[in-house]
């Protein structure tokens, strides 16, 4: 199971930087079962974003639709290939950015690993850490809860500029994807 040290939304530390508000955090955590320690030697992401919805899909159904917006609306600039395991994420049609294989997905619960692409520095690892997590909930509302998460993610861009750009424009697009018509 993925390790996660846990700190204050948004703050950065030599170990781990996290992304969302504290509640979205600590129920992701809690939906998936990970904790909170990370390893000592890396920086990694834990990025979570939640909204809710009328409609009421599986996880592992939103996952699809994720890739599907996501090629629809980056118009080329991102070209987002997939199949029923594999998944990979093109800048221009040339360059791989990012590179996944599915792990599960359930009516609650989605886990893609993030295994390849020119931003992943686990690029080559044997043993990928790096997730990337749609999970699904009911809401106090009624509403289905969603949550989109990054966890154990180690990005290969200089961390300063990771936070700057991979790290601001992240959040802004998994925003996009959960509050789309």
């Amino acid at each position: 199971m993925n390790k996660i040290k846990k700190s204050s939304a948004g703050a950065q530390n030599s170990q781990q930087w996290q992304q969302g508000t504290p509640a979205a955090i600590s129920a992701f955590l809690d939906i998936t079962g990970l904790t909170c320690e990370a390893p000592p030697e890396n920086k990694r992401v834990l990025s979570v974003q939640y909204n809710e919805r009328n409609r009421h899909d599986p996880a592992d159904r939103q996952m699809y639709q994720y890739f599907s917006w996501l090629d629809r609306v980056m118009k080329g600039i991102i070209r987002v290939y997939n199949s029923e395991n594999e998944a990979a994420f093109f800048l221009f049609n040339k360059v791989c950015l990012l590179r996944f294989k599915k792990d599960f997905g359930t009516e609650t619960l989605c886990c893609w690993t993030i295994c390849g692409g020119l931003l992943n520095k686990e690029r080559n690892a044997v043993r990928p850490r790096g997730r990337f997590w749609i999970a699904a909930s009911k809401a106090p509302s009624g509403k289905q809860g969603i949550y989109t998460a990054l966890s154990d993610f180690q990005p290969a861009l200089p961390w300063k500029l990771y936070v700057l750009t991979q790290g601001a424009v992240h959040p802004f697009v998994m925003n996009c994807f959960l509050t789309r018509k």
